[in-house]
C-alpha cells in the first residue's frame, strides 16, 4: 500500500520521529484556514508519486490568501496520471541542510537495505544514477536490525560524521517500520 505525505507523516510520528505540523485541506478555504492557523506553509499536492514539485504541485504560501490560490493551482491538477484531490499544509522550515535516508528491499541481494545521503533532496534519483558513491549502504542483519556500530559507520561514509547521534536514534526508528508495520520501502527526503 502506498501512503499519502499526510498518511506517512502520522506514521513517521507513530514512530517517534518529529515532523512538521501540518493540516489536510480538501478545499481552497480549507488551505487558507490552515495557514492562519499554521503561519507560512507549504502547500503539497497529495498523489501517490514522486516529483510532485517538479510539477508544480508543491507551493510556498505566506499568507492565507497565497495558500488559498496555491491549493486552487494545485488542487485538480494531473501528475503524472493522477489527479490531485488535496493538499496537505506543513508548517514551512527554513531548511539548512537536506539529507536523504530511506530502506526498501534490494530485490538483487534479496535483503533490506538502509541508504544514507548527504545530497538529500528533489533530486536523489538523479543523484543515485550519476554519483552512486554518495549513498552509503548498509544491509542489516534482518533479525536484530542494525547496531549502532554499523549506523555510526554508514553515517561517516555518507560524510555525516557529526551528526551520528541524532541519526542513529531516527534510522533505529524509522527501522521499526519494517518488523512493526511490515513496511516494504520508506524514506524521509529531505532529512
Amino acid at each position: 500500500m502506498k501512503l499519502l505525505e499526510y498518511q506517512a507523516k502520522e506514521v513517521l510520528s507513530s514512530l517517534g520521529i518529529a515532523t512538521p505540523p501540518g493540516k489536510v485541506a480538501r478545499t481552497p478555504d480549507e488551505a487558507a484556514t490552515a495557514c492562519a492557523e499554521l503561519g507560512p506553509v507549504a502547500v503539497k499536492a497529495q498523489v501517490p508519486v514522486g516529483g510532485r514539485g517538479k510539477a508544480g504541485g508543491i507551493k510556498l504560501a505566506k499568507t492565507a490568501e497565497e495558500a488559498r490560490r496555491a491549493a486552487e493551482q494545485i488542487i485538480g491538477m494531473d501528475i503524472k496520471g493522477f489527479k490531485v484531490p488535496l493538499v496537505y499544509c506543513e508548517t514551512a522550515l527554513e531548511i539548512e541542510r537536506e539529507i536523504y535516508l530511506g530502506f526498501t528491499v534490494d530485490r538483487d541481494a534479496r535483503a533490506n537495505i538502509l541508504m544514507l545521503s548527504a545530497k538529500g533532496g528533489m533530486d536523489i534519483e538523479q543523484v543515485a544514477e550519476e554519483s552512486p558513491e554518495s549513498i552509503s549502504r548498509l544491509y542489516p542483519n534482518p533479525w536484530r536490525g542494525p547496531l549502532d556500530f554499523e549506523l555510526t559507520q554508514l553515517a561517516f561514509d555518507a560524510g555525516l560524521g557529526e551528526l551520528v547521534r541524532p541519526l542513529t536514534t531516527m534510522i533505529k526508528r524509522l527501522y521499526r517500520a519494517i518488523p512493526e508495520l511490515d513496511a516494504v520501502t520508506a524514506e524521509i527526503n529531505p532529512l
